[in-house]
């Protein structure tokens, strides 16, 4: 009797370190893969919230559930955080840096918001700058003040990312003067060439045109190497050769407010023409409050 019990003892014991273990397993594996399945979470979990109106999802405060705009903010966060993890990425467009940036961008403009600040929170003031536009003639950073200005930086040979950002805001301008908020030349966009060796003003205007830009409130921008290279640096970016006469650089757009401050800094992922123009509406009220 006492044998058949500590063999059923020993038995139990087994298979209750059997069912640890495995518990255990499952447990390190869902949190080592767990980035993978954000996305999947996120979708589910917003949809779900929006069209049920019952708040965000339960990684989020519950002093935040009636914010949708804080919600997306901090979801843009923990994205651009999640990229972070990717183990491939055959990308030269790719920079981890520029993720953590989004991220602590979108996590800054939360908290302002909590706060009953501006979610756009002031990043820095806009560097300034002297070159020379398409048409021959000189822009300076202080004809920006007073407007919402957007400011990319590409070159006109690029085959990476360029063509992507230039039609994404094309894209922009196009929502901007939907919405009315072109009007009375309140918002200027502004692209800096990176190449000015081979981005002459012809090549920019021929550049516009290849693509219908509308001059009237985009201005190309380009000059002497040295002023350029300036310019890229004081706005925190950098270019370096890459193969084939390629430029390899970061992906960044700058949203400018009336008071030459930096309030907003997309990649190409996050700027969307319809976030973008609430940005830019938000900016243009804060000057008529």
């Amino acid at each position: 009797m006492r044998i058949w019990k500590d063999s059923r003892k020993s038995r139990l014991i087994f298979v209750g370190s059997l069912i640890g273990s495995a518990g255990l397993v499952t447990l390190v594996t869902f949190w080592l893969t767990i980035p993978r399945f954000w996305p999947i979470v996120k979708e589910t979990s917003v949809e779900r919230a929006v069209k049920a109106g019952t708040g965000p999802a339960f990684w989020w405060p519950p002093s935040w559930r009636e914010d949708y705009r804080t919600r997306k903010l901090y979801q843009i966060a923990i994205e651009s955080l999640a990229n972070l993890k990717t183990d491939l990425v055959v990308d030269l467009s790719y920079h981890p840096w520029d993720e953590w940036q989004f991220a602590i961008s979108a996590l800054k403009n939360v908290a302002a918001e909590s706060n009953g600040e501006s979610r756009l929170a002031v990043i820095r003031s806009m560097p300034e700058f002297a070159l020379t536009d398409q048409d021959n003639r000189t822009v300076r950073s202080s004809d920006l003040r007073g407007k919402v200005a957007l400011v990319s930086f590409i070159f006109t040979t690029c085959n990476g990312t360029c063509p992507a950002t230039t039609h994404r805001m094309s894209l922009v301008h196009q929502t901007l003067k939907s919405r009315g908020l072109l009007k009375d030349g309140r918002v200027r966009l502004v692209s800096i060439t990176l190449d000015p060796a081979r981005d002459t003003p012809e090549v920019l205007g021929r550049y516009m045109q290849l693509y219908d830009l509308d001059a009237k409130h985009w201005s190309f921008l380009t000059g002497p190497a040295e002023d350029v290279d300036r310019t890229i640096a004081a706005w925190d970016m950098w270019v370096r050769p890459a193969a084939n006469g390629q430029l390899d650089h970061p992906s960044r757009i700058f949203l400018v407010d009336p008071q030459a401050r930096v309030r907003e800094i997309y990649n190409l992922s996050f700027l969307k023409p319809d976030w973008v123009a609430e940005d830019v509406k938000l900016l243009l009220d804060e000057t008529t409050r």
